[in-house]
């Protein structure tokens, strides 16, 4: 999680705003969510293109 806010340029609570989200790209191992760095990028570039 710490790439995302670096990355994205949002805060802590952003980030987990968007980890709740239905369409963000999410990967729960346990009881950690994850967003992988691709994943990202591509939902990214198809929020942008709407």
């Amino acid at each position: 999680m710490r790439t995302t806010p670096m990355l994205l340029g949002i805060s802590r609570s952003g980030v987990y705003q968007l980890l709740n989200r239905a369409d963000f790209p999410t990967l729960h191992i346990g009881k950690r969510k994850l967003a992988p760095k691709d994943k990202v990028l591509a939902w990214i570039g198809r929020q942008t293109a709407e």
